[in-house]
């Protein structure tokens, strides 16, 4: 099975990390369910949906709660993506969307995210560790 978690995009902090090798996990689970069925693509991403939304919570509290100063910012980046996702899911749903094309916009999306995003609060959270 392929698998698209790669350690590199690994930010430091167990949970998160733990958070994002399951959102990243969904990409191979989607792939899977392309060879079997549409009924199930929909199920993945019925679960990935779900998965964004209480992850984007986990980490905006954990932010929130260390006082990251670019929070409103970050939260905003997540809505965005947010709602992409539930746009695709929808699109899907309603005319079979093109799976490859979908697992390339969240693979874009989900690596940049936090190979840049993450990656600027996790330095900031470290930093404020250290002081």
């Amino acid at each position: 099975m392929q698998t698209f978690w790669r350690d590199v995009l690994k930010i430091g902090f167990d949970d998160i990390d733990d958070q994002h090798k399951v959102l990243v996990g969904y990409l191979d689970k989607m792939v899977a369910a392309k060879a079997n069925d549409a009924e199930e693509v929909k199920a993945v991403l019925t679960g990935l949906e779900e998965y964004v939304n209480y992850h984007f919570s986990y980490e905006e509290a954990k932010l929130a709660a260390a006082g990251f100063v670019k929070l409103e910012e970050h939260k905003k980046e997540h809505k965005n993506f947010a709602l992409a996702v539930q746009a695709k899911v929808s699109e899907y749903q309603n005319s079979n969307y093109d799976v490859d094309e979908m697992v390339t916009f969240l693979k874009e999306w989900l690596v940049k995210h936090i190979m840049v995003k993450d990656r600027i609060w996790a330095k900031y959270l470290l930093e404020q560790a250290k002081n």
